[in-house]
């Protein structure tokens, strides 16, 4: 029952295999103990003595992993330890020859070997399967195609070897496969003991499940905005695929350079892609002066590194466009109102016309000149006329006395000097109605005396009908100098007599009017001196 079967295996083979104190993966093993065996129940003293078997599947490297623990401590020099194991699909089986001798194997892994480490060593390193085993070829199924990790003054031995030099994929693929094992432990020379005695342990292998990732994929390296006026817009796009198994989440998106100031994203990241879909992102380019800018977008995702950060250069110039200016147009020169009699009103309109390149701001419209106070502007003083385009303004003239008025409208604008302003002659004349209305007329005659007059004047006349009597006092020109209302007065005789002084009336020709319910009944002339 001995395991000698020693064939020298080259300095290069042997060196890849054996790892002293070394690592077997990158990642931290997850063990899995199979089965344990008590003390010193070896066949021999000072000999290996099996304590406990582990395993772990490495389903990143696709690599089956075993531990076997001893009591004591491990002789590097000599390593001597055999994994068997009954795994599916294989009927053909032979019966282990150590003190587990009812346990049933059609796989063995071989590791009997000395020498002086690290490289200098000789031995057995293999699988084989039942047949090998009885005909002594441990390794007719793999040979030297396992790495071991040996840790001087521990108490383990690790090895891993390929899962396909074990288990097929086609056996892997149809589920989980159960396998029963145990560990047998000695020298180079001979077996010492089993782990365990009797039964086995079972280990369980399984497809690791593929992990699904997502895949990001931009449709523009680079956006070029091309040149724009500064303090003007230009939009560019570009779409953002998930090509990939999973959600795409784009966790960031940052605009870095020196022109980081000049560009602008309108979208913000985190977001999520779904497999297949794509998201289209627009950026800005508004340029705060002239020259070329560059900058960068960068991208961060969940997609593996070093996919996971993608760039897009950004170029653009900023200009300055030449803009031809406003400039404001009058059709008319004049505007005539005619003739009205005070009181009434007429409402006149012209057009201001932007002839320029640029919008046109008319920030003020004023009214000056003699007269000026018997028109009104309607319209805003202040508004904008796009180029080729117009504006209505209305102006009022409502005269309230004889007056032949001479006045203008001055419109100014953001139109260049000189010509920032247009005027606009407007004419009308006031008239006053001193007429008699015959129904109104007065029985005997409206007189005032004494005429001339100096510092009083009486006024005295028959009322053919009642009504709300005021007395007017107009200039030579028409305009009203002085009002009095006397308020109801009966049919019949009255009289009235007015200080001149207090009326603050001088030496002219005066023209004195009766008004009765607010329409002219008589006139009479007087001097005062």
């Amino acid at each position: 029952m001995t395991f000698l079967h020693l064939r020298r295996l080259g300095l290069l083979t042997i060196a890849t295999l054996l790892l002293l104190a070394g690592k077997l993966t990158a990642q931290t093993p997850e063990w899995t103990s199979i089965a344990t065996d008590p003390e010193r129940d070896g066949m021999y003293s000072g000999v290996l003595d099996g304590k406990e078997l582990w395993y772990w599947y490495d389903q990143d490297l696709d690599n089956i992993v075993f531990k076997v623990d001893v009591y004591g401590t491990i002789d590097p020099n000599t390593i001597g330890i055999n994994i068997v194991m009954n795994i599916p699909g294989d009927p053909t089986v032979a019966s282990w020859w150590g003190a587990n001798s009812s346990f049933r194997f059609n796989r063995l892994v071989t590791l009997w070997i000395t020498g002086t480490p690290p490289s200098d060593y000789s031995g057995t390193v293999g699988i084989c399967n039942a047949a090998g085993a009885q005909a002594m070829n441990y390794m007719n199924l793999a040979r030297g195609n396992i790495g071991i990790a040996v840790q001087p003054g521990t108490s383990s031995y690790v090895f891993s070897f390929p899962r396909e030099d074990l288990i097929s994929d086609e056996l892997l693929e149809a589920g989980p496969v159960n396998i029963s094992a145990i560990a047998a432990v000695g020298t180079n020379q001979f077996w010492n003991d089993d782990i365990p005695d009797n039964g086995s342990g079972m280990m369980v292998l399984e497809k690791a499940e593929e992990e699904m990732f997502p895949d990001i994929q931009l449709s523009n390296s680079a956006l070029n905005f091309d040149q724009t006026n500064v303090g003007d817009r230009t939009d560019r796009t570009f779409t953002i695929s998930n090509t990939g198994e999973a959600i795409l989440l784009v966790e960031d998106m940052a605009i870095e350079g020196d022109g980081v100031d000049q560009f602008s994203l309108i979208d913000s990241a985190p977001f999520e892609i779904e497999v297949g879909e794509s998201r289209q992102v627009t950026v800005s380019f508004l340029p705060q002066g002239e020259g070329e800018f560059d900058a960068k977008i960068l991208i961060v995702s969940n997609v593996p590194a070093p996919g996971n950060v993608q760039e897009i250069t950004l170029s653009g110039t900023g200009a300055v466009e030449e803009i031809d200016p406003p400039a404001i147009t009058l059709l008319a020169a004049t505007m005539d109102f005619g003739s009205l009699m005070a009181g009434e009103s007429r409402t006149q309109s012209f057009e201001v016309f932007n002839t320029g390149g640029s919008t046109l701001i008319v920030n003020n419209i004023t009214i000056r000149g003699e007269g000026s106070e018997f028109f009104t502007l309607d319209s805003p003083a202040q508004f904008t006329v796009e180029p080729a385009n117009s504006a209505q303004v209305s102006i009022t003239f409502a005269p309230t006395i004889a007056i032949e008025t001479l006045s203008e409208v001055v419109i100014e604008s953001n139109a260049p000097e000189p010509d920032n302003s247009v005027v606009l002659s407007m004419t009308g004349v006031g008239l006053v109605e001193t007429g008699v209305r015959p129904e109104l007329i007065v029985e005997n005659n409206f007189a005032v005396y004494p005429n001339p007059a100096h510092n009083d004047v009486n006024i005295s006349c028959s009322l053919k009908t009642g009504g709300d009597v005021t007395l007017r006092i107009f200039d030579q020109r028409g305009r009203v100098l002085h009002t009095a209302p006397l308020g109801y007065r009966a049919p019949g005789e009255f009289n009235h007599r007015l200080n001149l002084d207090e009326a603050n009336l001088t030496g002219a020709m005066l023209l004195l009017q009766l008004d009765i319910d607010h329409k002219p009944a008589a006139t009479v002339t007087f001097m005062v001196h």
